[in-house]
């Protein structure tokens, strides 16, 4: 059952840096078009890669401190 719940966090650990990589992308694609660095979609998406930056921290930590012993 541990390595269940260990295999699910990385997915998730895994969902959410293809989430922020899309993001960037995309913040990439907006910046080669000319959009503002201070416009409201690009500071909501630097809200976006934040949040999930942290939720993947806070997974990656407790991935690394409950299931790297298996």
């Amino acid at each position: 059952m541990k390595q269940v719940k260990a295999k699910w966090l990385a997915i998730k650990i895994e969902l959410h840096w293809a989430y922020i990589l899309w993001c960037r992308r995309r913040g990439n694609n907006l910046l080669d078009k000319g959009e503002p660095l201070n416009s409201k979609r690009m500071l909501k998406l630097a809200q976006k890669i934040d949040h999930h930056g942290i939720i993947v921290f806070r997974l990656q930590d407790l991935y690394e401190s409950h299931y790297m012993t298996l």
